[in-house]
């Protein structure tokens, strides 16, 4: 009787695993039925369910992987599933702010993002860079190293190709640029400076300022060198300065070589050679620092030295009091020399104080 019962239960055993296979199966502590649509429902409201756990090495060395096998790697702290080609990690994406549409992956949140900086100030912000040589360097670069590429560091843009220097291109074939303007109405515009002085200030400033450097504001051009005022050179060792007019025109004034000059005067030159004011014993009162004056042995006779004085030079001359002298004579004596004779009423040579300019053609 016992041999027939242990048969009866193990036909009943059979009987029941065939069942099992055909049905979903439910594990839990309750009873419930599984969900019709899972072959395996695991239920419960204090315990979890536990897969697989690994390193990352035991992870990838899982032999032939199935397409959605699922494990969960130690080494990560993450979960990992394998699809159709490779592994996929599944992240938290309340703390991943990187968004995928398509083809395209963007950071659109709100939050700042930091390279090389765990506390961006700004969007974006690139610390700890190098400073930018030719060959390399720098805190960001576009394109590549071997072709044209744009590198900047934290004070400086630099144009480089294939390791070396290269021409810095700004709106080429764009619209205006502006610098401190809201909207550039020109190719480039500087708005929002300061008035310049001989110390500072300024919308734009060409040269350092420990060294000779040229000032602009929106309406003074001023040279300067180490913070204080310094000569400035318009065409120095170059072409003619015309000033209020284009070239060619009759009109207004022209600075050609060296010359001052306008409609009215052609080509004569309406800049002084030289000018003074001379005492009656033939001292220097006033006048072009290109002027000595020496006395001659005679009476009346005085001696102009003005470098640039030539045979053509126009000598115009005057007494300072004229009920004093009758006449002052002047003439071309030598190079870089004019002759002065101060004569009285009766012809005869005096002492004379005279004022006097010259000029060249």
């Amino acid at each position: 009787m016992k041999k027939n019962t242990f048969y009866l239960l193990i036909v009943l055993l059979i009987l029941n695993l065939q069942t099992l296979r055909s049905q979903n199966i439910a594990i839990n502590s309750t009873g419930n039925a599984p969900n019709a649509s899972a072959m395996l429902d695991v239920q419960s409201t204090t315990k979890g369910m536990l897969i697989p756990r690994m390193t990352t090495a035991q992870r990838t060395g899982i032999a032939a992987p199935a397409t959605g096998l699922l494990v969960f790697d130690n080494t990560t702290g993450s979960f990992w599933f394998k699809n159709a080609t490779r592994w996929i990690e599944l992240i938290d994406s309340t703390s991943t702010i990187w968004t995928k549409k398509g083809s395209d992956v963007y950071l659109n949140n709100g939050e700042n993002m930091g390279i090389g900086t765990n506390d961006p100030a700004v969007r974006l912000q690139v610390s700890n860079g190098t400073d930018i040589a030719n060959e390399e360097g720098g805190y960001l670069e576009l394109g590549s190293e071997s072709n044209p590429n744009l590198a900047l560091d934290n004070n400086e843009i630099q144009a480089r190709n294939n390791h070396g220097a290269s021409d810095l291109y700004m709106q080429l074939g764009g619209g205006n640029l502006g610098v401190g303007a809201g909207a550039a109405d020109v190719k480039l515009q500087v708005d929002n400076g300061t008035d310049l002085s001989a110390f500072s200030g300024g919308y734009l400033q060409l040269g350092a300022t420990s060294n000779a450097n040229l000032a602009f504001d929106n309406n003074e051009i001023q040279a300067r060198s180490n913070r204080a005022a310094s000569a400035m050179y318009l065409q120095n060792n170059g072409g003619n300065l015309q000033i209020g007019s284009s070239s060619g025109s009759t009109t207004d004034v022209h600075i050609n070589n060296g010359k001052l000059i306008q409609q009215a005067t052609g080509s004569n030159n309406m800049m002084p050679l030289c000018y003074g004011h001379v005492s009656a014993n033939g001292t220097l009162i006033s006048g072009t620092s290109n002027v000595s004056i020496v006395k001659g042995s005679a009476a009346g006779s005085y001696y102009i030295n003005c470098t640039g004085i030539t045979s053509s030079t126009i000598l115009v001359i005057a007494p300072n009091d004229i009920h004093g002298a009758a006449r002052i004579n002047a003439a071309y004596n030598s190079t870089n020399r004019a002759y002065v004779l101060a004569l009285n009423a009766g012809e005869d040579p005096t002492n004379y104080p005279f004022s006097f300019v010259f000029y060249n053609q």
